[in-house]
């Protein structure tokens, strides 16, 4: 019997590669955004053990001494004003007119869902652990406004960062351009530190609250994304599309 090989067919089938360690499928994203934000949630919870300890009441009390120290009556006024915008009622007020605004651009209820249930899930997460932490707020002699439920964690950050990030996620999708998605982001980012800076600034939460708030908020984001990534990606994808497929003026000026 002959040894040699004999060269496949035209119909042959090609071989089949066996999939090596190194062809593993990547996680799926949704998946690795809902992973991270609840972790996120669990970081705020482990960390609402320790937030009376000594050392971490130490550090907060020194980062309120040096807010105190500079406050003048213009600053006082700034951020008494924008304390107010982002308080409960104003957060709710806020993205109830955002969500419609997302609705009418976006031509879907998922992004406006999206924005809402983001600040829903956040809102109640807080406001969860606030008595379980039961935190008091600094010594009424350093407030400036009043509060009257616990201090761990801040629900102005959460509400706040919460309701920026969600929308800084939908808007970012919307407009493709990079610098608009920079000034997106960064107003996001400007006005939640701005809130976060008025609270400790007006006396009534330690920088772990608002810490704690902001991860919250982020973490409800994350969650929740799966809402609407299929919807505005599709979008975004449907007007590039449009937009390259447009016809170009080609004709001569007179």
């Amino acid at each position: 019997m002959s040894n040699r090989e004999v060269a496949p067919g035209p119909n042959a089938n090609p071989p089949v590669e066996k999939p090596s360690g190194n062809n593993r499928p990547a996680p799926n994203p949704p998946v690795k955004r809902i992973s991270t934000g609840v972790l996120l949630f669990a970081l705020v919870v482990v960390f609402g053990l320790f937030v009376q300890t000594s050392v971490v009441m130490e550090a907060d009390r020194e980062v309120l001494g040096d807010m105190i120290e500079h406050r003048s009556d213009p600053r006082t006024a700034v951020l008494v004003f924008f304390t107010n915008i982002f308080s409960p009622l104003g957060t709710i007020i806020l993205g109830a007119a955002v969500s419609a605004l997302v609705w009418i651009l976006a031509r879907s209820w998922r992004p406006a869902a999206y924005i809402a249930g983001c600040v829903a899930l956040a809102s109640a997460i807080t406001h969860s652990l606030k008595p379980l932490y039961a935190r008091p707020r600094p010594a009424e002699e350093h407030r400036m406004v009043l509060e009257t439920n616990f201090s761990f964690p801040s629900g102005h950050a959460t509400g706040t960062s919460a309701l920026l990030f969600s929308s800084a996620v939908v808007f970012s999708l919307l407009f493709v351009r990079l610098w608009q998605r920079a000034l997106i982001w960064a107003g996001a980012l400007g006005m939640t530190a701005l809130i976060c800076l008025s609270r400790l600034y007006l006396g009534v939460h330690y920088f772990t609250d608002v810490s704690a708030g902001c991860l919250v908020g982020v973490g409800a984001c994350l969650v929740l994304y799966v809402l609407v990534r299929r919807r505005l990606t599709a979008l975004r994808n449907t007007d590039v599309r449009k937009s390259t497929d447009a016809p170009k003026n080609t004709e001569a000026p007179a």
